[in-house]
């Protein structure tokens, strides 16, 4: 491995999660979009040039070429897991909102779902950013991560963790609860991965579920919290009139 490859890991495994640690701590704002699009892009092409530059064809990152027809099955499996996790998500949400008072459980929902929810004009930078960040993360932490994977199933299973774990600390920024759930769907990416054997319909995935819980999910995930909170609010002024 060159210096230039070590170097640019040391990016993505300390810096910038740090970086990540740092905002978190600061609770310092999401960076605009444009800021996001240019630093993504410039991740993507500084990988694509150091997989060249040892020699690494994008095929064995699994970017091989597929036909239309395989694209659109395997993409249509991996999105089906992804958005039906969201609904379910969502159901078990509303389901605990309404049997019982949880602030805690209302604080999750809210970490998960933070800088997550566009809002008028944001959508047109919002939509941009996941295209491209779902680019980077699956050809940096399942793409790249499973090709270094030593060839035996303890190997793979610990890239897996590894590149998971990586996954999570760069999501850092919006709670750690966030970052977990992150955690969650990088093992689940890696398994979507080795089930459908190309990245590009996980990326399709990665890309789509993250709208989908930006304009369907997040919001009612959050009226959940919302509905509970304000019943509980409603409740205790009632026992302070009866006990007053």
């Amino acid at each position: 491995m060159s210096l230039l490859s070590i170097g640019f890991a040391l990016i993505v495994v300390v810096v910038m999660p740090l970086r990540a640690w740092l905002r978190l701590s600061r609770k310092s704002p999401a960076p605009s979009p444009f800021i996001a699009i240019v630093e993504t892009v410039t991740l993507i092409i500084v990988l694509l040039f150091l997989l060249r530059y040892e020699g690494v064809s994008v095929a064995a990152v699994g970017l091989a070429r597929t036909t239309v027809d395989q694209f659109l099955i395997s993409a249509a499996i991996s999105t089906a897991v992804i958005v039906g996790l969201d609904l379910l998500a969502l159901l078990l949400s509303r389901s605990a909102a309404l049997r019982t008072e949880d602030e805690h459980g209302a604080e999750v929902r809210k970490q998960i779902t933070t800088n997550s929810l566009p809002q008028g004009k944001e959508l047109l930078g919002f939509v941009p950013v996941v295209l491209i960040t779902a680019i980077w993360e699956e050809l940096c932490f399942r793409g790249v991560a499973l090709y270094l994977a030593p060839p035996t199933v303890f190997g793979t299973v610990s890239i897996i963790a590894l590149s998971s774990t990586l996954f999570a600390l760069h999501h850092l920024r919006r709670g750690i609860t966030a970052a977990a759930y992150s955690g969650f769907y990088g093992v689940l990416f890696s398994l979507l991965y080795l089930g459908v054997g190309s990245l590009p319909p996980v990326i399709f995935a990665h890309a789509f579920g993250n709208l989908f819980v930006a304009l369907y999910t997040g919001p009612r995930l959050l009226a959940a919290g919302h509905s509970r909170s304000s019943l509980s609010t409603k409740t205790e002024r009632l026992n302070k009139i009866e006990w007053s």
